[in-house]
């Protein structure tokens, strides 16, 4: 059993932290692959995302600002990438971890890597969308909180379904 990092860009917005934090809960509610999943961040948490997470009794994910290089005979640190995939926007030593997924809505650009990986990859309006639906395809229905931590991303990262990377899966999705 492996304990997976999973967090969103440098300079984090709500989508970031909310797709980060509610995904880590479906992941560990799941046991998935048997793996225990921690939410992290890698930078100050928005206002917004703090304040959120604090009157929902959710902990804060936890700061990091590096992978270091595994000890010898052990393992890279496993991540998960959420809401990017560029190796510029995330943390520093992204290369000393083996990628475990990408949960991203946005275009891939300098993203290899060497090994397979869990990829759900949507051009729709925020990653917390693809996370929703990630409850469903799973089977799970999300707690209130987890809906209300979501619904919250998805409208800032929307601007309230108005921006034109909104899509008609995200209105959706907020019902």
């Amino acid at each position: 059993m492996a304990n997976v990092l999973v967090f969103g860009h440098q300079n984090p917005d709500n989508d970031a932290i909310m797709s980060t934090v509610v995904l880590s809960q479906l992941l560990n509610q799941l046991e998935y692959q048997g793996n225990t999943y921690t939410a992290c961040c890698l930078g100050p948490l928005p206002a917004e995302s703090a304040k959120l997470l604090e009157d929902a009794g959710v902990p804060a994910p936890t700061l990091i600002d590096a992978i270091e290089p595994a000890a010898e005979g052990t393992d890279p640190q496993l991540v998960i990438l959420c809401d990017h995939n560029e190796p510029g926007q995330s943390v520093a030593g992204l290369e000393n971890a083996t990628i475990f997924g990408v949960v991203d809505h946005h275009r891939f650009g300098d993203f290899t890597t060497a090994a397979p990986l869990h990829i759900v990859a949507l051009p729709w309006g925020s990653s917390c969308s693809i996370v929703a639906k990630l409850f469903e395809v799973m089977g799970v229905e999300p707690t209130d909180t987890q809906a209300k931590l979501l619904l919250s991303a998805m409208m800032t990262d929307t601007l309230m379904l108005k921006s034109p990377t909104a899509t008609a899966v995200d209105a959706a999705i907020a019902e």
